[in-house]
């Protein structure tokens, strides 16, 4: 499997640990302090987008392709992030194929998790290429990623995503329409034949049971 494309898919939240280590919310619980904090950064900035110090890794789903059978790799770090970094390193140590994102901004808030946590990752290093769908696809910068991604979802006839799923299937379905948005860039590209796409779809397609890690 050294050759294995990886397509990536994050969940994140504010670190109310670290908003905590930064500002003193005395009582608050973490509702109140997410709501307190979000008040002061949009009356000092005006806006909620959040440094990738401040944002924690809940879920990372990766769909692994070794062009043959394809893994569903589930892994949860709502509990214990520095933990979830160290297991996502020990599954895709052998992957060294195409490390395939939405934003390279994923692989920069991975980056800076694990240096807060103090840990070794190194996706972006071991891949042969990463590969930004949404600049492959020419996505304005200026639209927000998530809207932009389920239009494309929907023009390019994707399954869409059930809202009212829980997050890590939402998750999970989010990681499997960037594989199929991956697979169609490459037959357009002519680097898979539609026999080896069809192949590789009825393998996503199949029933999985996502690998815990």
């Amino acid at each position: 499997m050294s050759a294995a494309d990886v397509v990536l898919a994050l969940d994140t939240a504010l670190d109310i640990a670290a908003v905590r280590r930064l500002h003193d919310y005395a009582d608050l619980d973490d509702a109140g302090v997410t709501r307190a904090f979000e008040q002061m950064r949009m009356q000092r900035l005006g806006h909620l987008r959040l440094p990738a110090y401040l944002l924690a890794i809940r879920q990372v789903v990766a769909i692994v392709d070794d062009g043959g059978d394809i893994r569903v790799v589930d892994i949860d770090g709502s509990g214990d992030e520095a933990a979830m970094l160290d297991r996502l390193e020990q599954q895709l140590s052998t992957a060294a194929g195409t490390l395939v994102l939405w934003d390279t901004q994923d692989m920069e808030l991975l980056g800076m998790r694990a240096f807060m946590h103090d840990r070794p990752l190194r996706l972006s290093t071991r891949h042969s290429r990463v590969f930004e769908l949404a600049e492959s696809l020419a996505v304005d910068a200026e639209h927000p990623s998530t809207d932009t991604e389920r239009d494309i979802i929907t023009l390019t006839g994707l399954p869409a995503v059930d809202s009212a799923a829980s997050p890590g299937a939402r998750l999970r379905a989010i990681a499997c329409n960037r594989y199929r948005l991956w697979l169609r860039w490459q037959t357009c590209r002519g680097e898979l034949t539609a026999g080896e796409r069809a192949a590789r779809e009825r393998a996503l397609a199949r029933p999985h049971t996502p690998e815990p890690a």
